[in-house]
């Protein structure tokens, strides 16, 4: 094989595998649960993926139930949202049951860390539901809008069967 000949097989070679990466669907999982299916997607936030997380307390957090949201960059988020304008949002939904906070602050707090420069990355759990649905090339965003996945008021930071 001429150098030629091994140029024009490696731009072969880099076109298939350019392909392939875009042909590849997201990664999702999906969940039934009392009969209704529910979209997972495993996302590891990092910063440059997120645009910002509101700055608030622990004391704060435990006032307002877990709840907090952050801003995902819409061009970095792996499920197709065609009537997006602006960033997906993420919340971590509210819960009044105080035994269900820490996996909330935890998740919180690394959050945070992330965007502190202490930690590279942390790995969430996105739910789709309620703004999803699906068409011939997979499920797709209704809205910009995802929560943090939760399980009878518990964040579940995992695929498959909740457990707590």
């Amino acid at each position: 094989m001429n150098s030629s000949q091994i140029k024009q097989c490696a731009s072969g070679i880099v076109a298939l595998l350019s392909l392939s990466a875009c042909a590849q669907t997201p990664s999702y999982s999906t969940y039934q649960y009392n009969g209704k299916e529910y979209f997972h997607v495993p996302y590891t936030l990092t910063v440059d993926n997120m645009v910002d997380v509101e700055s608030i307390s622990t004391e704060q957090l435990i006032t307002d139930g877990g709840q907090f949201e952050i801003l995902i960059k819409k061009e970095a988020f792996p499920i197709r949202a065609p009537n997006r304008q602006a960033n997906i949002i993420a919340r971590m939904p509210w819960t009044d049951q105080k035994e269900k906070l820490n996996s909330r602050i935890a998740a919180y707090n690394d959050i945070k860390s992330v965007l502190t420069g202490e930690a590279t990355g942390t790995d969430v759990v996105l739910e789709l539901n309620p703004y999803v649905d699906q068409d011939e090339n997979g499920p797709y965003l209704t809205q910009c809008n995802v929560f943090f996945r939760v399980h009878q008021g518990q964040y579940i930071n995992h695929l498959g069967e909740p457990t707590e």
